[in-house]
């Protein structure tokens, strides 16, 4: 599966995993058939078949295979799959950890005597609405999270609001049709206090680009999926996944002070 997932067309590698799950599946099957066919073949006593084809190939002294060779192939086979699945895992948290850490900076920032706490502290958030891990990893200096309009038109959760009942109501701005509100996103951008975006190479401006609105706080390094090589941006390569990768930045800012 880990494989089938370099391709860049999901539904025939998908299709193609499936497949594979399947006859993986039916393998110990016809493995079974296989040995009691033989087993009777051979007059083996029942008691003594062994129920998978690893332990066929090895339970008898007539087996083709030496039990030393055997032993040593599934071993680096494991090994394989471990170092495979590690890799990957690797990948994964030094490719697209940034916002983690761009939390975890929000977090400390007030700390550290340049945040401050008054009222009205908004984080606004660019097309990274789908990476937003939630409200509950926003410090609680920060009254809300709030939406920038970057093109999208789905509904987007807005800020709780007891008013029309708590829990009990559906707020008028929600609907069934997964259609944007036009509630959902801040139109006076100068209240925002926090911004946070993916810098990436392409054909589209940044708000964090003009110094004179915005500081930066911080800037890491976050994979770029659609110009890095699926090979080097699926397994950590010491060195190679470094150079053959493409990175865009994940940058946090806060407005400048007037």
């Amino acid at each position: 599966m880990t494989f089938y997932s370099l391709g860049r067309r999901f539904k025939p590698n998908f299709s193609a995993g499936a497949v594979t799950s399947v006859v993986l599946l039916v393998s110990p099957l016809l493995a079974g058939v296989y040995v009691f066919a033989t087993a009777r073949r051979r007059k083996v006593p029942l008691s003594n078949i062994p129920l998978s084809l690893g332990a066929f190939l090895i339970f008898s002294e007539t087996s083709i295979i030496p039990r030393t060779i055997l032993g040593w192939f599934w071993s680096v086979v494991l090994g394989l799959i471990l170092s495979a699945s590690q890799a990957h895992m690797f990948s994964l948290i030094n490719g697209y950890g940034a916002r983690f850490e761009a939390y975890k900076i929000l977090e400390h920032y007030d700390d550290v005597g340049k945040g401050m706490i008054y009222f009205g502290v908004l984080f606004c958030v660019r097309s990274e609405w789908h990476r937003l891990l939630s409200s509950f990893y926003v410090p609680e200096y920060i009254s809300a999270v709030r939406w920038i309009d970057d093109g999208f038109r789905g509904l987007l959760p807005l800020p709780f609001n007891s008013t029309p009942g708590g829990n009990a109501a559906a707020p008028p701005y929600f609907n069934n049709k997964n259609r944007a509100s036009d509630e959902q996103y801040i139109r006076d951008l100068e209240a925002c206090t926090f911004l946070v975006e993916l810098q990436l190479d392409r054909h589209y401006p940044t708000r964090g680009s003009d110094l004179s609105t915005w500081e930066l706080i911080a800037a890491l390094p976050f994979l770029d999926r659609e110009l890095s090589p699926p090979m080097y941006r699926s397994f950590f390569i010491p060195h190679l996944w470094q150079e053959k990768n493409v990175f865009g930045m994940y940058k946090l800012l806060e407005r400048v002070s007037m």
